[in-house]
């Protein structure tokens, strides 16, 4: 074999051996990257047994057990899983961890209606309003059908008062869904508070209608009715057409018992209260109007017990009062009656300091809008109120002053500070001894140039 040959050879076995290398870390690099699939893929698949064990937890309502689960799981950046931490954590009530769980889902897919809605319900619950009535219109941009969303910000926006938007919404529901009487009910709840009582009536009359079984509604309505004094007869009508559903709904009986009183049947108005009353219901109400009713059908004795449970319920009931004193009156104890009496006239009678306060306060403003005359008249009644108070003389004499009353201004200037001089009260402030002076000073010299023309 010469020279030449031989090298071939040698040439030929090493690119033989080089293309097996190759060959074997080929191999290699797919067994390790078959592995690795393998153990991503057994990884992956763990998470996906853990996380199914956290919702069959949650399925069940075992909330401790769910955050244990969530505690030893290792994915900790997915969706899935943000989304069940937020729901496990606003379960055990921890709202604030729940926010930050449903944030960090959003944060993974803004799109993500659930983690909106989560994030919205918690950020209620742990008290951040604002925040969460924002949350709900951002769901709402999201999808506009989104009806129990919806409703959830109608039921915030009212419980907040802020009437105006939760009426729009609601009626919003009722055009989706025309047959949901609690979205009527609620329509009608928010039109009241606006004051809107056609609107009102029409959509209680709608909720009335869809569920005749629930008679929260019709004691509502005929609340209503009787605000805008609807003659009672048709009240009653109402009432009656209700109650054939459950004679015993103590709340529609009160009603009634009360209408029969504002028409003086008291006969009927006992019988009703009494009755309410044996039901086991002994509310202010249903104590007063019972111990009124007894009064006006001659029961006076029968009265006191009931009126003497009210007063201690209520004793700023006025006309409940006036008719326990005059019970007590008819039943010989005038002790009593009398100091019954006494204490509804304190009640009756305003805190004089306070009406002062007001007087001077209204003093004030009818000065800044330079309407003296109504500033005196009003000085002058906080001064009446104050059991004299020298700081509204000095008002008053500033205002004539103003109103260029000169010698009336001079006179309760020199009142005012004859009164403060002579030591028998200590001014409230010194500024108003100087103005005084200031005042008369400018009077003086007025006076001297209307001499001297």
């Amino acid at each position: 074999m010469n020279l030449r040959n031989k090298n071939q050879q040698i040439l030929l076995f090493l690119t033989v051996k080089k293309l097996n290398l190759k060959k074997m870390n080929k191999l290699l690099l797919t067994l390790v990257f078959i592995q690795l699939l393998v153990a991503i893929e057994a990884y992956t698949q763990s998470n996906e047994d853990s996380l199914l064990k956290i919702e069959i937890a949650l399925s069940e309502g075992d909330y401790n057990r769910a955050l244990t689960l969530l505690k030893d799981n290792q994915q900790n950046n997915s969706l899935r899983y943000n989304h069940l931490k937020g729901i496990i954590y606003e379960n055990i009530g921890r709202y604030d961890s729940a926010s930050l769980a449903y944030k960090r889902a959003i944060d993974l897919d803004s799109t993500y209606i659930p983690a909106h809605k989560g994030y919205a319900r918690s950020l209620y619950s742990f008290g951040n309003i604002k925040v969460a009535k924002k949350q709900y219109e951002k769901i709402l941009r999201l999808d506009s059908l989104c009806i129990n969303t919806r409703l959830q910000y109608a039921n915030v926006l009212k419980k907040e008062g802020d009437y105006n938007k939760a009426f729009f919404n609601y009626c919003w529901l009722t055009n989706y869904d025309s047959t949901n009487f609690y979205y009527w009910e609620q329509v009608a709840d928010c039109a009241v508070q606006l004051n809107n009582f056609l609107d009102a009536m029409n959509a209680y009359d709608n909720a009335i209608v869809l569920n005749r079984q629930n008679l929260d509604i019709v004691v509502k309505y005929i609340k209503l009715l009787i605000q805008l004094q609807v003659p009672t007869e048709e009240i009653l009508a109402e009432a009656d057409s209700a109650l054939s559903v459950d004679s015993l709904y103590i709340p529609l009986l009160k009603l009634k018992g009360k209408l029969f009183a504002d028409q003086k049947k008291y006969r009927q108005s006992y019988d009703i209260f009494n009755r309410v009353y044996e039901m086991g219901d002994s509310s202010f109400f249903t104590l007063k109007y019972l111990g009124i009713s007894k009064y006006s059908t001659g029961l006076y004795y029968q009265s006191i017990p009931d009126f003497e449970k009210a007063f201690e319920r209520d004793s700023s009931d006025s006309f409940m009062n006036f008719v326990y004193s005059s019970s007590l009156f008819q039943i010989g104890d005038r002790k009593q009656a009398l100091k019954i009496a006494d204490y509804t006239e304190r009640m009756l009678t305003p805190d004089s300091s306070l009406v002062a306060v007001i007087y001077d306060l209204k003093g004030d403003i009818n000065f800044e809008n330079r309407d003296y005359a109504l500033a005196i008249e009003c000085y002058e009644k906080a001064q009446n109120y104050s059991k004299d108070e020298h700081e509204f003389i000095f008002k008053i004499g500033k205002s004539y002053f103003f109103a260029k009353d000169y010698n009336t201004s001079t006179n309760y200037l020199k009142d005012y500070l004859g009164k403060v001089d002579d030591g028998s009260e200590k001014s409230k402030s010194r500024s108003s001894i100087w103005l005084a002076k200031h005042y008369l000073d400018k009077i003086k010299e007025e006076i001297f140039f209307r001499d001297t023309l």
